[in-house]
């Protein structure tokens, strides 16, 4: 019997922790005491959200790398969590559309990515850009404590930048609409 009553409530666990995974278009829900995410747009692979807290309104899109899982809303920040690496387009109003690729938690990031059918890896920098349907391959490194070259931590993968314009144009649009 105990057995039984284990197995139930394990199944009522994963499956509430499964459903607080999937969104649907238009599904807003409070992450996490004052953060509030709406994914606003599904479109090739891209997520789009609304994050609205006290402080104001920010819009992100997220992509994940090819057959990795989409990442969460993390909570306690307008951040997310989960199928890494992934990349993360945002707008800020004194400099425009920005960038960033997570790759895991922890401190100094170094990002080297290579187009399709180049055979070297170059070093990504902020002012990287990218095209439409452009396929890439991105290696991020990242160490605990940087300064002595501990706790490394290296996630690869591949990225169709398919609807990437349109994204971003969408970003920008959910960004200024407030």
């Amino acid at each position: 019997m105990k057995v039984v009553a284990a197995l139930t409530i394990a199944l009522f666990a994963a499956s509430v922790a499964s459903a607080n995974t999937t969104w649907s278009v238009g599904q807003e829900r409070e992450v996490d005491e004052g953060y509030f995410f709406k994914l606003v747009k599904a479109h090739v692979g891209w997520r789009l959200w609304r994050i609205e807290t006290e402080t104001g309104v920010e819009c992100r899109a997220v992509k994940s790398a090819t057959g990795r899982p989409h990442p969460t809303p993390l909570g306690y920040t307008v951040n997310f969590s989960g199928g890494e690496p992934f990349f993360v387009i945002y707008y800020s109003r004194s400099s425009g559309l920005k960038h960033f690729w997570k790759g895991a938690d922890i401190a100094g990031s170094e990002v080297s990515l290579r187009r399709a059918g180049e055979k070297f890896w170059s070093d990504e920098t902020a002012s990287t850009t990218y095209s439409d349907s452009e396929k890439l391959e991105v290696n991020i490194v990242t160490w605990e404590y940087p300064a002595v070259l501990v706790g490394r931590r290296e996630v690869r993968g591949a990225f169709d930048m398919t609807g990437l314009a349109e994204m971003s144009a969408a970003v920008e649009a959910c960004s200024r609409s407030d």
